[in-house]
């Protein structure tokens, strides 16, 4: 079973990680917003999912990576996130504060790309 944390980052068990979401429903969202052609969306998943460097605790060799933000196309013709830089593996924080913070920097991303693309190729007058 893979190791389970709480939102604080504190090694739980599976009794507890089961009655967090009983008593918080809901508990795993952290933000989510449409931009444009895609979904972003970031969520506690509490499972650890890799390490994450841990920027604020000198001595602390890594972090669990319980937060993670996706990246969901909503239209087939929209390019993959992949191609800005937005992958599974960089979109992963051991933090709520780092989770939020990633999701906006992933959300202002996709922004300067659909504003780049549309100012490359600007609308035509009829």
């Amino acid at each position: 079973m893979p190791r389970l944390y709480d939102q604080r980052g504190r090694l739980i068990d599976f009794a507890t990680y089961v009655q967090l979401h009983l008593d918080n429903p809901g508990c795993e969202h952290v933000a989510s917003e449409r931009v444009g052609p895609y979904w972003v969306s970031t969520l506690w998943f509490g499972i650890d999912s890799g390490s994450v460097p841990a920027p604020r605790q000198p001595g602390s060799r890594r972090a669990p990576a319980v937060y993670r933000t996706m990246v969901e196309r909503l239209e087939n013709r929209a390019p993959d996130p992949g191609v800005f830089g937005l992958t599974p593996d960089t979109m992963r924080y051991a933090s709520e504060a780092d989770a939020r913070a990633g999701h906006a920097q992933v959300v202002e991303t996709l922004r300067d790309a659909i504003q780049s693309a549309t100012a490359e190729r600007p609308a035509v007058r009829a």
